[in-house]
């Protein structure tokens, strides 16, 4: 179960679509209203996709009913065991690395081993140093927490627009789950992160590489279908009565999501040869 309006959930949506797992891993979407968190919707808006009204009706009731005393703090995604009636995985991290090892699959495509320390080192770098700064700058309430972390989130993506400058993927010629990580942010930079987390010294459209990068993610097969952009701007417009106390959702810019002919040498001398 994921949400699509979550970055850390919607990454198990990309990597389930870049490893077209579709058919094999059953989902069901978790959204709407968060009245007692998130809910279960009925239907699936990945693919037109309609799902069985579940048992359960928030995700909240999967935790109790795997541990009737948790009483901690109720995330997405998760991974539910229909047959024990149980919660797996509870970590978007584990659901990964599970997404990354199932049967009958080459093992580990989105975390090559020969890249293990650049890819932690990486992991690290945007959690440390553009998401949490996204968030602080966001909530900030003095003005000197907001400046300190909007100047690290922009100074990391100036690194990372360096890097991918030079580079199709955050590690080289191989897509890993860094990239999968990193485009969930940046999908959302132009649509909430900028307007609605203040992060506004530049579009990610106004970083030649970064937004190139996007575009070449956003064009593999299944990833647009994860993608929709009412839905991550209601995530955070319509959930947020402090920030945004009358819950008007603001229009989203107009952004062409084309493939940018630049990274086609990229993608030429780096072929996703697992993907074909």
């Amino acid at each position: 179960m994921a949400s699509l309006s979550c970055p850390w959930s919607h990454a198990t949506l990309v990597a389930r679509a870049i490893l077209g797992l579709q058919e094999t891993v059953p989902l069901h979407i978790a959204g709407g209203p968060r009245i007692e968190g998130y809910g279960l919707l009925p239907e699936g808006p990945l693919n037109g996709q309609t799902y069985e009204d579940p048992v359960f009706r928030h995700v909240h009731q999967l935790y109790t009913a795997t541990n009737p005393h948790y009483s901690g703090r109720v995330t997405v995604p998760v991974l539910w065991d229909r047959f024990s009636q149980r919660l797996a995985l509870a970590d978007s991290s584990d659901v990964l690395h599970w997404l990354d090892n199932q049967p009958g699959q080459p093992a580990s495509r989105l975390h090559p081993e020969r890249f293990q320390d650049g890819m932690t080192s990486t992991l690290e770098l945007l959690k440390s140093d553009l998401i949490e700064p996204i968030y602080r700058a966001g909530l900030a309430r003095r003005q000197a927490d907001y400046d300190q972390s909007v100047g690290t989130v922009f100074a990391t993506l100036a690194e990372l627009e360096t890097r991918l400058s030079a580079q199709r993927f955050l590690l080289g010629p191989t897509l890993s789950v860094c990239d999968i990580r990193l485009f969930c942010i940046l999908v959302r930079f132009d649509t909430v992160y900028g307007p609605f987390f203040r992060c506004i010294r530049k579009r990610l459209c106004d970083h030649t590489a970064l937004w190139a990068y996007a575009r070449d993610i956003m064009s593999m097969p299944g990833v647009r279908e994860t993608v929709n952009m009412r839905v991550i701007q209601e995530g955070y417009y319509l959930n947020d009565g402090d920030t945004n106390p009358h819950g008007i959702v603001a229009e989203a810019p107009e952004l062409d999501w084309t493939p940018d002919a630049s990274r086609l040498a990229f993608s030429q001398k780096a072929p996703l040869e697992w993907m074909s």
